[in-house]
């Protein structure tokens, strides 16, 4: 599985719609990078997305989405695009 795209909104201390482009540079132009930041920038938020949309839930913690929006937001949501290439059972 290969992530395309993630698009979520006011998940935890990320607040607003948000949109990362995995096939696109830069991100797209790298074979490694690193999700960095100071203690409460949304790292964990970015990993708990990813989960939010593939699972609708967060396991690490037990959440269910409505648990994890973000502070005076009305709703949250989050969507992941991926691609799964096929594999031949008979190669």
């Amino acid at each position: 599985m290969k992530i395309i795209s993630l698009r979520f909104a006011n998940l935890n201390s990320l607040p607003g719609p948000y949109l990362i482009r995995f096939d696109a540079a830069p991100l797209a132009d790298t074979g490694l990078f690193a999700i960095t930041g100071p203690t409460g920038a949304g790292k964990s938020t970015l990993l708990d997305a990813i989960a939010v949309g593939l699972y609708g839930r967060v396991p690490r913690h037990d959440r269910q989405v409505g648990e994890m929006v973000s502070r005076h937001a009305p709703g949250a949501w989050s969507e992941v695009e991926f691609e799964v290439h096929e594999t031949n059972p008979d190669t």
